[in-house]
């Protein structure tokens, strides 16, 4: 026993097909699109973040304390929705909003990371990448 397809199944077939491949290659699309605007949007928000903590802490009298470093993180932190690290020109973690004052001593320099180095040439860094003391990906 064999089933005939007519001409009308054929193109319902074919219109479903298409159908179903241009919804994709628009989902796959957007969803690209979608990921990059936000992300732009976060590079953004950040910057202002950065540089309003930018602004406060060059008012304040260096160096800093951990205890001060670390309420000065936090606060920031609380403020913007972000973690704050503050570092020194070496690269030294001097506050960090999720790292208590404890474990302070036992994060990494972060001198020689691309985002630091960048900051301290051109006065800008960024960098996306996975924190191995939060075990988070972070921007």
């Amino acid at each position: 026993m064999s089933i005939r397809i007519g001409v009308r199944e054929k193109l319902f077939g074919v219109s479903l097909l298409l159908i179903v491949v241009v919804t994709v290659a628009a989902g796959f699309y957007l969803e690209n699109r979608l990921r990059h605007w936000i992300e732009f949007r976060i590079e953004t928000e950040l910057m202002r973040h950065t540089l309003t903590a930018k602004t406060l802490i060059s008012h304040t009298a260096w160096p800093l304390d951990a205890q001060i470093a670390k309420t000065l993180a936090d606060r920031l932190a609380a403020d913007t929705a972000s973690r704050i690290t503050i570092i020194d020109q070496d690269g030294r973690v001097l506050g960090d909003s999720e790292v208590s004052l404890d474990h302070l001593s036992s994060v990494e320099n972060h001198g020689h990371r691309p985002e630091v180095r960048n900051a301290l040439t051109q006065g800008l860094g960024k960098d996306k990448r996975h924190s191995a003391t939060i075990d988070s990906d972070l921007l």
